[in-house]
């Protein structure tokens, strides 16, 4: 499994780089009004208007620090609507969805025999998955789909639908 290396404050985490459509340099984007903290607001990718969100924010209750190396991560996220059963896809609908972490500079290759437990598991923190150790510091797997809060997915289901 191929892993973006993102660090937010001191700790690593990695995200699937099959969750990732491209990363770019961090841009201006424009407010969304009383949307919530973590909601940065709208970016232009690709003629496309897409949804900014700041990573540290929503984990860890403080924002990306600008640094040279802060990038915008832009994802696909499945606007699945709740109840849709197993293989019914009539309420699927993809979304780009963009994320704003540190440190975003390089990827790793970690083999699945070594990714192991973290020996807790908090079920409000269901986004955080195994980790794998790399140069004597631990990298945490983010899991993309369970990482939004409700409200935000709900948000982005309505946009969805009104496409």
């Amino acid at each position: 499994m191929l892993l973006l290396l993102i660090q937010l404050g001191g700790d690593l985490y990695g995200l699937d780089v099959m969750d990732v459509i491209e990363v770019i340099p961090r841009i201006e984007a424009r407010p969304v009004p009383q949307a919530p903290e973590y909601v940065v607001g709208l970016i232009s990718y690709r003629g496309t208007v897409v949804p900014l969100i700041d990573l540290k924010l929503l984990m860890m209750k403080e924002p990306c620090v600008p640094w040279l190396s802060t990038r915008i991560i832009v994802t696909e996220y499945d606007t699945a609507e709740e109840g849709a059963g197993e293989g019914d896809t009539s309420g699927k609908s993809k979304m780009t969805l963009a994320i704003l972490g540190e440190r975003v500079t390089e990827t790793v290759l970690v083999e699945r025999s070594e990714l192991k437990s973290s020996g807790i598991e908090l079920s409000e923190q269901s986004y955080l998955g195994q980790i794998a150790m790399r140069e004597k510091r631990i990298v945490q797997i983010l899991r993309l789909a369970h990482i939004l809060p409700p409200e935000l997915k709900e948000m982005l289901s309505r946009a969805a639908r009104s496409r």
